[in-house]
C-alpha cells in the first residue's frame, strides 16, 4: 500500500514543533511520539503478524520492571528505560493498527463468503446520506448464511439504495439480509483522480453494493444503540424545528451544516462560494463550534458560583452537554478533537488544577488514536491539529507583534491573528489536497467567525424557545435573515477579482520542505539561535529548484491521453508543453462537475495553462498546437488518431490510435483495421478482451490511456 511521504510524516513533524517547545513540561508528547512512528510503520507496510502482540507484552513487561528497579532515574541506565518505553507504544500502536484492520479479523465476510449463493445479514450503523439520485449507508455485517449454517461475521459494506426503493424510508439500527452481490470499491480509473478506495479502506470499507427490493429485504428496524437512536431523533427534530420556524432553502442547509455537521443539504454553488472565500471551515463542525457552546454554557453556569461542590455540578453539566452535542454531530474527528481537549480543561477547573496545552493536545490525539489509529490518514484530523497548533502557538506572538488601544478594532486584530496563525499551519496541505488558496481569507474571517457564533446562540435559542411557536418564530425569522446576510457577503468576497488561486499543485517533497522550513524557523525563534535560519534559506532555495526543474520537465511534456470519464463519454487531450486541446462529447464538455472529478487533478498536476475545448463533432485546426481536427481524423504532431462513433466505418488506413465506441462494429472489420493502439470507449467492458487476439488494445472502463508524443 502506497501513502504520500508527507501524509507519512507531516503529523510528525508538527508534534516535533511541541517537542522542541514544551518537551519538559508535555511528557505525553514523549510516549506519543514512538506510537505515531508505530502507526505509520504498521499501516505502510501493512503489518497482519501476531508476531507484534507477543511483543508488547514483553516490551511492557520489560518497561515495569524497569520502572521498578529505579532504572528511569539512573544516569547511567536510563537509556535503557526509555529503550523499553519507546518499545512498548511502538509496538502498542502496531498491535492497535492490526486490531482495527477488519481485513485481518479470521470472521470477516470475506474471508467466510462463497459469493452471490450466500446471504448477509448488516445493520445500518451510522445515519443515511442523501446523495443526488440515491442514500448512501455504511453497513456492519452481523452474520452471513450459506443456506444451510449461520455464521457469525464483521466487516462492513458500503450500499447505495433508491431513494423511493423501500417504503418508511432508512435510518441507523435498520436490519438488512440482501445476497453478497458486493464488488470491490475500483481504484482511480485517471492519473491524480481522487482515490476512493484508499479513502474508504481507510475507514474500514473494501466493497459496495445496490440494494433494491429484488436483492434484498429489511429484516427488522430500529436496532443499535440506544443512545445513538436518541441523537439521531434529536437530529431530526431540530431540523424540524428549523423547517417549521421559517428558516429556509440556502439558509437551512447552513443552518444545518453549521450547527449539527448535516452538509447532505448543500449545493454545489453554496459550498463552492464559502470554499472560495476560505470560509468552509465554519460548515464543518469543528472546535468552533465545540467553543462556542462552551462558552455559552459556561457563562449561564457562572451564577452557580465557584463552590467545590458548583464547580462539581458546573462539570457534569459541561461534560455531559458536550458530549452530546459531539454525537450529534456524528463524532467528527475535529469535534472529537475539540471535546477532548474541553473535557480535560473542565476536569482541571472542577479539581483547581491548570495543565499544559500542549500535552492536552497529545493527549486527545492519543486517545483518539489509540480508539482508530486510521484517523491519523483523515484530513480532518490532519487540518485539526494542525490549526490548533498553529493558533496556539503562532497567534500570540502575532497578536503581540501590534498593540490596538480600541477594543474593536483590538478584537478585529485578535480574529486577524487567528486566522493568519490557523494558515499559516495548514497552508501547505491545503494546497497539497485541495489545489488552491483563497486570496481573501482574511476578510472571510472577520466576517464568518463573528456570525457563525451569532447563528450558534440563535440556533441554541431556537431550541430553548421551542415550546412557544410566537418567540421560536421570531427568533426562526432572525436566524433566516443572519444566515442570509452571511450568504451575502461570502458570495460577494467569492466574486472579488482574483478570490482564489486555483490550479495549484504541489508535491509531497515540496509541502515538506515547507513544513521543514517553517519548523526550522520556530526552531530559531525558541532557541534564539539565528544560525538555524540558514536551514530555513536552504529549505526554501531547495523549494525553489525542485519546482523550477518541475517546470521544465512539465514543459516538455507532449503526449496523447484518453480518459476514463464515465459511460460512453469521449475525453480526450492532446497535451503539448503547457498547453493542451481537450476533445469531448457534448455532455461531458458542459457538465464542470464530471470533468473536475476526472481531469482536473490531472490538469493541475501537469501544469496545464492555456487550455482549448473542442466537441465532438467540430472541426478545426490549431497550428500553435500542431493539432486538426476533420470529422473523426485528428493530427496532433506526428500521430494519426482516429475516432469511430456508433456504425461509422473504419477507413482502410493506418492509424497511430484507434478510438471505438462501438465493439461489434469493430470486431466485424478487423480484416481492415491498421492500428497500433485500440483504445475502447468507457462504454465498452474488457471482459470482451477475450475476442480479441494480439497486443495494442486498451480498454476504458479498466483505466485511461497515454501515449508519450515525440
Amino acid at each position: 500500500m502506497q501513502l504520500p511521504v508527507f501524509i507519512v510524516h507531516l503529523d510528525f513533524y508538527f508534534f516535533v514543533i511541541c517537542f522542541v517547545v514544551q518537551l519538559q513540561s508535555a511528557p505525553i508528547i514523549r510516549y506519543f511520539l514512538p506510537f505515531l512512528a508505530g502507526v505509520l510503520y504498521a499501516v505502510h507496510v501493512q503489518v497482519a503478524h501476531p508476531f507484534w502482540y507477543l511483543v508488547v507484552f514483553i516490551s511492557l513487561f520489560l518497561m515495569l520492571a524497569a520502572y521498578t528497579f529505579g532504572l528511569s532515574k539512573s544516569f547511567r541506565f536510563a537509556w535503557l528505560f526509555g529503550l523499553f518505553t519507546n518499545t512498548t507504544f511502538f509496538s502498542l500502536a502496531v498491535f492497535l493498527v492490526n486490531w482495527n484492520t477488519p481485513l485481518h479479523n479470521a470472521d470477516h465476510y470475506s474471508k467466510l463468503s462463497r459469493g452471490s449463493v450466500d446471504v448477509i445479514v448488516a445493520e445500518i450503523d451510522s445515519p443515511p446520506i442523501e446523495k443526488a439520485k440515491t442514500i448512501q449507508i455504511k453497513l456492519n455485517v452481523r452474520c452471513l448464511s450459506d443456506g444451510v449454517n449461520l455464521n457469525e461475521a464483521s466487516g462492513s459494506i458500503l450500499a447505495y439504495v433508491k431513494k423511493t426503493e423501500f417504503d418508511g424510508g432508512l435510518k441507523y439500527g435498520d436490519v438488512f439480509a440482501f445476497r453478497n452481490e458486493a464488488k470491490p470499491i475500483l481504484g482511480p480509473k485517471n492519473p491524480d483522480q481522487f482515490d476512493f478506495r484508499h479513502y474508504m479502506s481507510m475507514q474500514g470499507i473494501y466493497e459496495s453494493i445496490y440494494l433494491d427490493q429484488k436483492n434484498s429485504v429489511i429484516l427488522d428496524r430500529d436496532q443499535g444503540f440506544f443512545l445513538y437512536h436518541w441523537a439521531d431523533e434529536l437530529r431530526l427534530k431540530f431540523l424540524k424545528v428549523l423547517t417549521q420556524n421559517g428558516v429556509k432553502e440556502d439558509q437551512f442547509a447552513v443552518a444545518s451544516a453549521l450547527l449539527i455537521g448535516q452538509r447532505n443539504y448543500l449545493d454545489a454553488e453554496t459550498i463552492e462560494d464559502y470554499s472560495n472565500a476560505g470560509a468552509m471551515h465554519v460548515l464543518a463542525v469543528s472546535g468552533l463550534h465545540v467553543g462556542i457552546l462552551y462558552l455559552i454554557l459556561n457563562f449561564l453556569l457562572n451564577f452557580f458560583g465557584k463552590s467545590r461542590r458548583a464547580r462539581g455540578f458546573t462539570c457534569v453539566v459541561l461534560l455531559s452537554a458536550l458530549w452530546l452535542y459531539a454525537m450529534i454531530t456524528g463524532f467528527s474527528p475535529s469535534v472529537l478533537r475539540a471535546t477532548i481537549m474541553f473535557s480535560f480543561v473542565i476536569l482541571a477547573n472542577a479539581i483547581n488544577r491548570n495543565g499544559n496545552i500542549y500535552n492536552t493536545i497529545a493527549a486527545s490525539a492519543f486517545l483518539l488514536l489509540i480508539i482508530d489509529p486510521y484517523l491519523l490518514f483523515h484530513v480532518g484530523f490532519q487540518l485539526s491539529y494542525l490549526a490548533v497548533l498553529g493558533i496556539i502557538y503562532f497567534q500570540p506572538k502575532i497578536y503581540g507583534l501590534i498593540s490596538v488601544k480600541y477594543k474593536l478594532l483590538d478584537y478585529v486584530w485578535k480574529i486577524t491573528a487567528v486566522s493568519i496563525a490557523a494558515q499559516l499551519a495548514t497552508f501547505p496541505i491545503c494546497i497539497y489536497y485541495f489545489h488552491q488558496f483563497p486570496a481573501y481569507f482574511l476578510l472571510s474571517n472577520l466576517i464568518v467567525i463573528p456570525f457563525a457564533g451569532i447563528i450558534f446562540v440563535l440556533g441554541v435559542a431556537l431550541l430553548l424557545s421551542a415550546f412557544s411557536s410566537l418567540i421560536s418564530g421570531w427568533v426562526g425569522a432572525l436566524l433566516d435573515q443572519v444566515i442570509s446576510i452571511l450568504n451575502l457577503c461570502v458570495k460577494f468576497i467569492n466574486e472579488l477579482p482574483f478570490s482564489v488561486a486555483d490550479g495549484l499543485h504541489i508535491s509531497p517533497l515540496e509541502c515538506l520542505l515547507l513544513y521543514g522550513c517553517l519548523i526550522f524557523g520556530i526552531m530559531a525563534i525558541e532557541m534564539k539561535k539565528l544560525r538555524i535560519l540558514y536551514a530555513v534559506a536552504v529549505g526554501l532555495l531547495a523549494f525553489i529548484l525542485l519546482d523550477l526543474y518541475e517546470d521544465v520537465k512539465l514543459s516538455q511534456n507532449r503526449s496523447i491521453c484518453f480518459y476514463s470519464a464515465g459511460w460512453n463519454n469521449l475525453a480526450l487531450d492532446c497535451i503539448s508543453n503547457n498547453e493542451h486541446v481537450f476533445v469531448c462529447n457534448g455532455p461531458l464538455c458542459q457538465n464542470t462537475k464530471q470533468l473536475d472529478f476526472h481531469v482536473r487533478n490531472y490538469w493541475d498536476a501537469l501544469d496545464l495553462k492555456k487550455e482549448t475545448v473542442v466537441e465532438q463533432q467540430e472541426n478545426i485546426s490549431i497550428d500553435a498546437n500542431s493539432f486538426s481536427k476533420v470529422d473523426g481524423f485528428i493530427q496532433f504532431r506526428d500521430k494519426l488518431i482516429y475516432l469511430q462513433y456508433d456504425q461509422g466505418e473504419i477507413p482502410e488506413i493506418e492509424f497511430d490510435v484507434l478510438y471505438v465506441n462501438d465493439f461489434w462494429n469493430y470486431y466485424n472489420h478487423l480484416d481492415r483495421v491498421h492500428a497500433k493502439h485500440v483504445v475502447f470507449g468507457s462504454n465498452i467492458s474488457s471482459k470482451l478482451s477475450a475476442k480479441l487476439e494480439g497486443q495494442g488494445y486498451h480498454f476504458l472502463n479498466e483505466n485511461a490511456f497515454i501515449l508519450n508524443v515525440p
